[in-house]
């Protein structure tokens, strides 16, 4: 109940009008879709009047092939360990521990801590001081109301794609999404630039939107339906879009294509190849070599898959809860990335949050904040001319 509280509170807030009407102003079958993003395609050769994207995608292909690799997390200046936003303030765990603020913050559509005000400010705050912005969508469950998580109500993907009993729902909270984007504007009100991300591991079981909850064409479709609705329909061109795997080590870097590709919705609205990979940083031992190798690899697979499809490379998630070693951010991240031989042509990597008094044992980060053990190893690593910051 709370959740559909939430949900219905953040379309009012955004000046959503209604919800009533699934019918839409295109065709939205496979064909239909792939035509229209021939109009409106993101690659670079079909997309010139997008040049709030084109100047990200550019800014992102250069660092790629750079030895520069920005360095960020999720909701980095929405709260910390011990702190929470207040008015006017643009800080982080990050810059309280080493004086330096992430070059790549993460949002969250669901997750709009403090509110969505404070969050559009700190949005545009970011950005201009020369940061990137990306947001991902825990949506909550259209069909029972429930979590992200919440994985009954059967094939849920179904019901909210064009004929199902939830899609005008879904249509009317890609329309508050929508709004939302309108609001990023900079001081000279050009639209600000924004990574979207929706759908992250889908080859995962955790989500409803998850490989064991709905089909591969179910999920094709509705990724498709996504990205055509708010580049065609409702015409934003300051975005690119990420798909983001789960790692899955059985097999994984053997048969990469056949894990990484499952249900991939065509290159035709994927701008960012992207990979959420915890394995190797959760590992119990630190020598674990067989998952350093398999980090390593799948690095240097995702590296190639982009360039054979013309795309970006990103570590879209990593890190580690509560930092347990001293060591983990070279002997864990920076080196192991950077002795992939093709680590170093990520155009980012972001770690998750910091969740602000979450499990009083002080464990529930994955960021080093001021006073933990790892601040010395964790200066080493930004210390690192190739770790790009703000």
């Amino acid at each position: 109940m709370y959740t559909k509280f939430c949900t219905f509170a953040l379309l009012l807030f955004l000046g959503l009008l209604s919800v009533g009407s699934s019918a839409l102003p295109f065709d939205t079958s496979t064909d239909k879709l792939q035509s229209a993003s021939r109009k409106h395609s993101p690659d670079r050769e079909n997309a010139t009047s997008d040049s709030v994207a084109n100047n990200l995608r550019e800014q992102l292909l250069q660092l790629s092939k750079s030895d520069e690799v920005p360095i960020g997390y999720q909701h980095a200046y929405a709260y910390g360990l011990k702190w929470k936003y207040t008015t006017g303030q643009f800080t982080s765990d990050m810059f309280q521990a080493t004086g330096k603020n992430p070059a790549i913050a993460g949002w969250d559509f669901w997750h709009m801590d403090p509110d969505i005000t404070s969050t559009i400010w700190l949005m545009k705050e970011h950005h201009s001081r020369g940061g990137i912005n990306t947001i991902s969508w825990h949506m909550p469950n259209p069909v029972t109301g429930g979590y992200y998580n919440d994985v009954s109500g059967g094939d849920v993907v179904a019901e909210i794609l064009p004929g199902g009993s939830k899609h005008a729902l879904f249509v009317s909270l890609l329309d508050s999404f929508s709004n939302f984007i309108n609001a990023l504007t900079d001081s000279d009100g050009n639209a600000i630039p924004l990574i979207v991300r929706p759908w992250h591991e889908h080859n995962g079981n955790w989500f409803w939107w998850g490989k064991t909850h709905t089909t591969e064409e179910h999920f094709i479709q509705l990724f498709r339906f996504t990205v055509q609705y708010l580049k065609v329909q409702k015409q934003h061109s300051n975005l690119l879009f990420a798909i983001s795997p789960n790692t899955v080590f059985n097999g994984f870097v053997k048969k990469f294509d056949q894990h990484y590709f499952y249900a991939y919705p065509g290159d035709d609205v994927v701008d960012i190849l992207g990979l959420d990979d915890y394995t190797f940083m959760t590992a119990a031992s630190i020598g674990n070599w067989i998952l350093k190798i398999k980090f390593k690899n799948s690095l240097r697979c995702l590296v190639d898959a982009a360039a054979q499809h013309e795309k970006i490379p990103a570590l879209t998630e990593f890190g580690q809860e509560g930092v347990k070693q001293k060591c983990f951010w070279m002997s864990r991240f920076w080196k192991p990335l950077t002795r992939s031989k093709k680590g170093l042509q990520l155009a980012y990597a972001m770690g998750w949050r910091n969740g602000y008094g979450e499990k009083p044992s002080g464990h529930r980060f994955w960021v080093t904040p001021e006073g933990d053990k790892s601040k010395k190893n964790f200066m080493k690593m930004l210390g690192d001319r190739r770790v790009k910051c703000i």
